[in-house]
């Protein structure tokens, strides 16, 4: 043995040999931080476990269940000491359901990690020095519960009901580390009118025999429930999302039985704008497949949302269209979208000059918003059904100044670059995964004022950053001058008791 390996200590030989800690093993942890996945960070002897449901502070007895060579994961068994920043979960349901994973925190704490883990994921992913960027406080949620404008359950098979032979539904969220349903009556996240609604439409689908899909047989019918609600309006839509290629292939059984259906739930409910059946019969995650029936109204519910900037913007949805869950949070975000590209003014008279680009523009959202202050907005968006709901918005607010572009990002910017468009500012609000190198490129290229990016995904925005801000295009060079300086980040909670963070970073052309 040489000297060296004389002097290692206990630390140093459990830091080579990660196997020493086993799966099933307990130790007592002192929780550091929270971590990017929303699980607690823990050391043992420089050695990272990730314990879920735990607090910064917390002092715990933890049992390993995953052990691999560069972390570990835990469940707590015991609390030693609790965290200032712990509190008992107001829902019943938390010990196991998996849809919320912070109730166990106090919601200063949320929102205190919420900014923590944008700060990680800009130093560590986006190497960004932070001494250059004005990283925000989160903009908390008001309410903070009852806040979800739209649920989507997943449906299983329950209990047979002893006086009638059919089946019970499960309907509700996974368990934690399971493919169970926890079947719930009430989600404290969602209006109390939906939690009664979600009840009522358990009852009549039971009543009326409708089989349920098993994806391990791959036969059954009922995959899915959908409720939508405006919060502005009041109105809901519901949809039942079936196995199945369309309404051809459902027997007349079954075409009366969803008519009994919507009628019974119309009369219990009448802020109800209609009920539709969504057909996906691909196996896999994906919750709604291309085609939709509206069996009762005209399968749209309107948004109406109001800001100092506008008079009233509507928002006409589908059952497919994307919107974010939480309208208030939302109505903030953009608004703060707005004064970031013309400045905090009422009437936005000195930006009327302003071509604005709003990339992935889903529904037109962020582009109608913006419309009032600009010149023009060129929306770009892939999803027929989403830019069909965007034109249909346009319509409805009369705006002449909204422009959509059918098609993939990446393929539709080369174009506009061809067509000499000189946008003032780009917006992006892409999907979690990002943007791809080529729309980097062509963002460059296009070389705007300002940059407005938001985020559902701290890590990919951190990723995004550092190719802005490092002027380095994929695809040939764009020149010296082209680059972008980070001047703030701002993370919105837009899910409030769970660990998921909205961001917006403000980007400004170097001179």
């Amino acid at each position: 043995m040489t000297l060296a390996r004389a002097k290692m200590n206990i630390g140093d030989v459990y830091e080579l040999n990660w196997h020493n800690l086993k799966k099933g093993q307990t130790l007592d942890l002192t929780i550091e931080s929270i971590a990017p996945g929303g699980e607690g960070v823990a050391k043992f002897n420089n050695f990272t476990i990730f314990v879920e449901r735990s607090a910064p502070g917390d002092v715990a007895t933890v049992r390993l269940y995953d052990v691999r060579k560069d972390f570990a994961k835990g469940k707590i068994e015991t609390i030693i000491e609790p965290s200032k920043q712990r509190q008992e979960a107001p829902c019943s349901y938390f010990d196991w359901c998996g849809g919320c994973q912070w109730q166990h925190l106090t919601y200063e704490a949320q929102l205190e990690a919420k900014q923590d883990i944008v700060r990680q994921a800009m130093v560590r992913v986006g190497k960004l020095d932070l001494k250059d960027v004005v990283l925000e406080p989160t903009l908390g949620a008001d309410p903070n519960f009852r806040y979800r404008n739209k649920s989507q359950f997943p449906v299983q098979k329950g209990l047979k009901i002893k006086e009638t032979g059919k089946r019970r539904l499960k309907v509700g969220y996974y368990e934690r580390n399971s493919h169970e349903i926890v079947d719930i009556n009430e989600c404290l996240v969602q209006p109390e009118e939906l939690d009664l609604l979600m009840i009522s439409a358990k009852r009549a689908l039971e009543d009326a025999g409708i089989p349920v899909y098993d994806e391990q047989t791959e036969k059954g019918l009922l995959r899915h429930i959908l409720i939508r609600q405006a919060q502005t309006t009041g109105q809901i839509l519901i949809t039942f999302v079936l196995f199945a290629p369309g309404l051809h292939a459902l027997s007349d059984g079954f075409q009366h039985h969803f008519g009994v259906i919507s009628d019974r739930l119309k009369k219990d409910y009448p802020s109800i704008q209609g009920v539709n059946l969504n057909f996906n019969s691909k196996i896999g995650n994906r919750i709604m497949g291309d085609n939709t029936v509206s069996i009762e109204g005209l399968g749209r519910i309107e948004e109406r949302l109001h800001g100092k900037h506008n008079d009233g913007i509507i928002f006409s949805l589908s059952a497919a269209s994307f919107f974010q869950i939480n309208t208030k949070q939302t109505q903030l975000i953009l608004e703060r979208i707005y004064d970031e590209i013309f400045g905090d003014t009422t009437d936005g008279a000195d930006s009327k000059s302003q071509i604005i680009l709003d990339a992935y523009a889903g529904v037109g959202t962020i582009a109608l918003w913006l419309a009032p202050g600009a010149q023009q907005v060129v929306a770009i968006e892939e999803h027929p059904q989403a830019v069909l709901d965007g034109r249909i918005n346009v319509e409805l607010n009369r705006m002449s100044n909204v422009k959509f572009e059918e098609g993939d990002v990446e393929k539709v910017l080369p174009k506009l670059i061809e067509a000499q468009l000189k946008p003032d500012c780009i917006v992006l609000d892409p999907p979690r995964k990002g943007v791809s190198p080529g729309v980097i490129d062509s963002v460059l290229k296009l070389a705007p004022e300002k940059i407005v990016y938001m985020s559902c995904n701290p890590v990919t925005l951190a990723r995004d950053l550092s190719k802005l801000v490092s002027n380095s295009p994929e695809n040939g060079e764009i020149g010296e001058n082209i680059g972008y300086k980070v001047e703030r980040i701002l993370p919105f909670d837009m899910f409030p008791q769970t660990y998921h963070v909205e961001c917006l970073a403000i980007l400004k052309r170097n001179a």
